[in-house]
């Protein structure tokens, strides 16, 4: 029940948002969408998606084929539903998009036109203001974005980053989360929180991989590793392929392997030996580079 209201509080936060603040301009161009945890949430919402790639002004490039969403992989989304932390992922394309518009996404707003709101996040039940929402762009510059448009079970239309992309990233918070455990331990300090956080992210990539990766025809992990590091050279993902992480990659493996489903294990391992193989290859010209400079 409780996981219920954390879904259905992310679709009625959504779709607040986005009926205040449209996700389109009037040319069509996409101003902004939502990722992170809340897109985990949104896509038990949702009926499909399809995958987009936008220019950097928000136009589609390429637009994807529909995909549906079976209720078995519903099941294995729902393995991944929880509360958001405290903030909501979003990247504006148009950076004018939320500008005077602090009115409509304070939290005393939010919990008078959202009653489930804290049941999405039960840290917002006495916070106030505007500086929940954690601006991506802000820190990283994009070439292109990988967005999809999920169709939700009631008609709806939300614009959510891909959540093949997503899951990527997911798997570099993983990696950076194991970075840091090791560090602790180093230093003889506590590791129990960051240990904590370890296994969500490891059920946060399963809930995802199996859920929404396999839905995917064709996918060729190389071609999205080389896209996500030329389309951001900013993302954590994008800054660990820099580095060789080969005992990092084995580790992750098998961390998970149990939770990856048994008709998945081969797309995963694919996922993984596509990592592995690139972060080779981007590492060793890192490490090339370096040496001309010095």
């Amino acid at each position: 029940m409780q996981k219920e209201l954390i879904i259905e509080g992310a679709k009625q936060y959504s779709g607040y948002i986005t009926s205040h603040i449209p996700q389109e301009n009037e040319e069509g161009a996409i101003r902004y969408y939502f990722s992170g945890s809340l897109v985990m949430l949104l896509l038990n919402s949702a009926k499909s998606f399809k995958p987009l790639l936008l220019d950097e002004k928000g136009k589609v490039i390429i637009e994807g084929q529909e995909i549906l969403i079976p209720n078995k992989n519903k099941n294995s989304l729902l393995k991944g539903v929880r509360e958001i932390g405290s903030d909501v992922d979003v990247i504006t394309i148009d950076e004018k998009t939320f500008a005077g518009k602090g009115n409509i996404y304070h939290l005393a707003i939010i919990r008078e036109n959202c009653d489930l709101a804290t049941s999405l996040c039960s840290n917002w039940a006495k916070a106030n203001g505007t500086m929940y929402f954690d601006w991506l762009t802000d820190e990283r510059k994009f070439k292109d974005y990988n967005v999809a448009e999920l169709t939700m079970l009631d008609g709806t239309n939300v614009f959510v980053t891909d959540p093949l992309y997503l899951t990527i990233h997911k798997f570099a918070d993983a990696l950076a989360c194991k970075i840091s455990i090791e560090r602790l331990s180093n230093n003889g300090k506590s590791t129990a929180k960051k240990e904590e956080k370890y296994q969500k992210d490891l059920r946060d990539f399963a809930s995802l991989f199996n859920g929404i990766v396999s839905l995917y025809s064709g996918i060729d992990f190389d071609k999205i590793v080389i896209h996500i590091i030329q389309s951001c050279p900013d993302t954590a993902f994008s800054k660990f392929m820099q580095t060789n992480l080969e005992d990092k990659i084995e580790q992750f493996s098998s961390d998970i392997s149990t939770l990856i489903d048994e008709e998945n294990q081969k797309l995963f391992n694919k996922f993984i030996g596509s990592i592995d193989k690139q972060n080779r290859v981007i590492s060793e010209i890192a490490d090339d580079e370096v040496k001309i400079e010095h």
